[in-house]
Parts: C-alpha cells; structure tokens; sequence
C-alpha cells in the first residue's frame, strides 16, 4: 500500500533480505532427506514533486522470490511415494500515486491549532 505524501524534494528508498537453508539451523530431518530452501525480497520506492508544491508522485515497488523443497513423509505400505517436492512462490506489487496539495488550504486550516500550541508551549507551566 502506498501511502506517503509527496514533497518538493526528491526522495527514495531501497532494501533488500536473502535467506537460504545453508545460513540458518538445521532442522531435525530423516536422513537423506533435504530441506534446502531460498527467500530473497527486494524494493523501493521514490517520489517527488511533478509541479512544485502543488503536485506530487510516489512509486512503490517490492518482488518476493522464494524457493522450497517440503518433505512428503508417507508411513507403509506407500514409503514409495516419499519424498521432497518443489514449492516455489513468486510475488511482484508495484504501486503508483499522484496527489495533488493545496497547500493556501492547509496552511489557514493549521494557522488556529498551530496558534492555540504556541500560546500553550509559551505559557509558564504549559498552561
């Protein structure tokens, strides 16, 4: 989900994770039966104005790529059909926003709260 808001100056964002079975514990496993598995994610996000304090954009963009073996364990008669089976999971989201902001508005809008905290923060006591 984008959320942000826009602002006059040019900003972004970018992060990534890897994981995979060889970096993390072992897990109790019959022998000869592998887990191996692999989890990357990755993305970003930039934003700026399009016209200058009047008009923004943000995008977002995130890809989930992971790769796992899940052990079937079947008891007898069927041990024969045991064994590891593939589970791959891929995930994209990219995400846009424009907005535009009025900023005359919100500024006479704040003007009566912002003056109602000053008085408060200059107050003995804050009172």
């Amino acid at each position: 989900m984008t959320t942000r808001s826009g602002t006059n100056d040019l900003h972004g964002e970018a992060f990534g994770f890897f994981r995979d079975s060889s970096l993390a514990a072992k897990l109790p496993a019959p022998p000869g039966l592998q887990e191996p598995s692999q989890r990357s994610q990755y993305g970003g996000r930039f934003g700026g104005p399009i016209i200058r304090s009047k008009f923004f954009y943000l995008i977002d963009g995130e890809r989930t790529l992971q790769h796992e073996q899940a052990p079937v364990l079947i008891a007898q008669p069927f041990q024969q059909y045991s064994g590891s089976f593939t589970s791959p999971f891929r995930e994209t989201d990219l995400m846009a926003k424009a907005e535009r902001c009025r900023l005359k508005n919100v500024r006479e809008r704040l003007q009566p709260i912002l003056a109602s905290f000053e008085k408060k923060v200059a107050a003995p006591g804050g009172r």
